[in-house]
């Protein structure tokens, strides 16, 4: 079988960490989530958005460009909310790795949510997966 046909909830992450849009984060919590690209937004289960490690960092960066130098520094937390993507693209559950591929090309992303007919998510895939799979 072509690695293209093959189907992205068979090699999808269904155990990923994810977050809440009321989450606020603080800079050691950012820290120790820097292995991480993007990371689901959920209520319940249900996919709201996603958020970008990176783009967290950039808001912490600023808060702490923000302060001034001659006054205590306040912990610095990162509100979810105010720098999530709300207007996720997303993928259903009998995608194909080569339709999965062509999307994240064409949306230029790297993180798919995968989710149910309710909104629920099953799972994501990443370029890395996506790269693995056709290598098997």
């Amino acid at each position: 079988m072509n690695p293209r046909d093959r189907i992205v909830s068979n090699i999808m992450q269904r155990d990923v960490p994810s977050v809440k849009e009321s989450d606020v984060m603080d800079l050691d919590q950012l820290l120790r989530l820097r292995w991480l690209r993007d990371m689901p937004v959920l209520d319940g289960s249900k996919l709201v958005g996603v958020v970008s490690i990176g783009d967290l960092l950039r808001a912490a960066i600023v808060q702490l460009q923000q302060a001034e130098p001659t006054e205590p520094t306040e912990p610095v937390r990162v509100r979810i909310s105010d720098v999530m993507v709300r207007n996720v693209v997303s993928i259903g559950h009998d995608v194909t790795l080569g339709e999965a591929a062509e999307l994240m090309k064409f949306q230029e992303i790297a993180f798919l949510p995968m989710i149910d007919d309710q909104g629920q998510l099953i799972g994501v895939v990443t370029e890395s997966d996506l790269v693995t799979a056709t290598l098997r």
